[in-house]
């Protein structure tokens, strides 16, 4: 089996660095204080551990999709989706995370 990973770029593309010093500092023109100019990198997702509600809901044993949303708002400390594009969309989160997750569950509940 092989495993597939999506490094996303530092910078989108087309997008240039600001306009100022090319030393990699930044001039705040309003303080005119030298600060580093830096950007993130975003963490290595496997894409294969990405799952949609449908696969949450089978991991967690639900019956039905929408009870991931209730499971969202009832449990705080559920994993959040790595993704969520607002009411109505899909939301995504990650397998491992997920998984982690149901089986801290059983073992409280066992307990």
């Amino acid at each position: 089996m092989s495993v597939t990973s999506v490094q996303v770029p530092a910078r989108p593309r087309g997008v240039t660095a600001p306009p100022g010093p090319s030393n990699g500092e930044h001039v705040n023109n309003t303080e005119m204080v030298r600060k580093p100019y830096h950007w993130e990198m975003s963490p290595v997702v496997d894409t294969d551990d990405l799952i949609d509600s449908h696969e949450v809901a089978k991991i967690l044993g639900l019956s039905k999709i929408n009870s991931v949303s209730n499971y969202l708002k009832r449990y705080p400390d559920m994993p959040r989706p790595v993704v969520d594009f607002g009411k109505g969309r899909p939301r995504v989160w990650l397998r491992p995370e997920i998984q982690e997750w149901a089986e801290l569950r059983r073992k409280r509940s066992a307990d």
